[in-house]
């Protein structure tokens, strides 16, 4: 990596593990405040001034070319309807199996509105992130790496970024536990990251495609209670689904993941 990807990855860490260190201390009494739940979606601004801080160190990204990244919107509707259904398809998929081998009778589906307001609401949190993940580092991280180089990077940082979350989860019954959640959680993050490269890519760059499969995933996980009633199966399943797509994209694009050229990689971090 280089300076900037470093100046992004601590201040992202610093800025948001702050705000789940107050929530775990808080959750345990250690602190004589109690912080609600909610400040918990504040947490996406660690990447966000992570990010403008570390366009600071290279000549290559500004402030303004992070936000029009994320206003791109002029992009071909497939990428859209990728961006969307994705996740849904995985999802709808994993969810499937796992009625089919565990038929737990108190499976039950939830609103689709309810859904339908999440994936309306959630670009709003998460927004953040991908300016600082698919905004800022990967365009940096492929200006000198291979796209799927770059996409590892990326996942394996995206993990690490949410490893607090999963203390403030508190629903692990060990600590083997809570390491296994992580590892298979790390796992997933690298597998997704390649498919959001490809669909940043594909779509020139435009950093609101990673929102809206960010969203849609989001979204997606509320369809039914499946995944909280079997989260081991679902989650193993989920990320299988998402394996499958991920190395079909990698064999059809031949690793430059949307991207024509090197060239055009290397130089994509360039773009407004």
């Amino acid at each position: 990596m280089n300076k900037p990807v470093y100046v992004f990855f601590i201040f992202s860490c610093l800025i948001s593990w702050t705000i789940w260190l107050f929530m775990i201390l808080s959750n345990n009494g250690i602190i004589g405040i109690e912080i609600p739940r909610v400040i918990h979606f504040t947490t996406p601004i660690g990447p966000l001034i992570g990010a403008i801080i570390a366009s600071r160190f290279t000549d290559s990204i500004t402030v303004k070319s992070l936000f029009q990244r994320l206003f791109r919107f002029k992009v071909p509707l497939k990428w859209y309807l990728i961006s969307i259904f994705i996740p849904v398809l995985a999802y709808g998929f994993s969810a499937f199996l796992v009625f089919l081998i565990v038929q737990d009778p108190e499976y039950r589906f939830n609103s689709i509105i309810n859904a339908f307001f999440i994936f309306l609401t959630i670009p709003f949190i998460v927004f953040g992130e991908e300016i600082g993940w698919r905004g800022f580092a990967l365009p940096v991280l492929q200006a000198k790496f291979s796209p799927l180089k770059s996409s590892f990077i990326v996942g394996l940082m995206w993990a690490v970024w949410h490893i607090p979350a999963f203390i403030v989860a508190d629903i692990f019954e060990s600590y083997a536990h809570l390491l296994l959640a992580l590892l298979g959680f790390v796992i997933l993050c690298m597998v997704l990251s390649i498919l959001f490269t490809w669909v940043v890519n594909s779509s020139g760059g435009s950093t609101f495609m990673a929102v809206l499969m960010h969203s849609s995933i989001a979204a997606s996980s509320s369809i039914t209670n499946i995944a909280l009633r079997n989260p081991v199966i679902f989650f193993t399943l989920f990320t299988l689904a998402f394996l499958i797509l991920a190395v079909g994209v990698v064999k059809k694009s031949t690793v430059n993941l949307g991207v024509k050229d090197s060239s055009n990689a290397k130089h994509q971090i360039q773009e407004t």
